[in-house]
């Protein structure tokens, strides 16, 4: 299946390493296809037309460009309910998938 990562974090000042290690470790392991990337930074709190990264995101899964959305965290998506619950519906009308990644992976 065609995945793509979504990748978040708030501050500059926080590190992507755990997400991008546990992100790539589960798509590597499943032998997944990557098909493009989404990352960056800002805020949880702020509105999902706000995000640049996820607004791209939304438009390239309703032109079905990929199969499976991979997140560190349901968090990673939005700190209200309300646009987590919002994007995953929006995600699945389009048969896209949501996959969280499995964050201790030991080889």
């Amino acid at each position: 299946m065609r995945t793509v990562p979504y990748k978040r974090i708030s501050t500059a000042y926080q590190d992507i390493e755990n997400q991008n290690n546990s992100i790539d470790k589960q798509i590597e392991l499943l032998n997944w296809t990557l098909v493009s990337e989404y990352a960056e930074v800002i805020s949880g709190t702020k509105p999902r037309d706000t995000r640049p990264q996820l607004r791209q995101l939304l438009t390239d899964a309703r032109k079905r460009k990929f199969d499976r959305v991979v997140v560190y965290e349901l968090l990673r998506l939005g700190r209200s309910i309300v646009d987590v619950i919002n994007t995953i519906y929006e995600l699945d009308q389009v048969g896209v998938h949501i996959f969280i990644a499995i964050s201790n992976i030991f080889l």
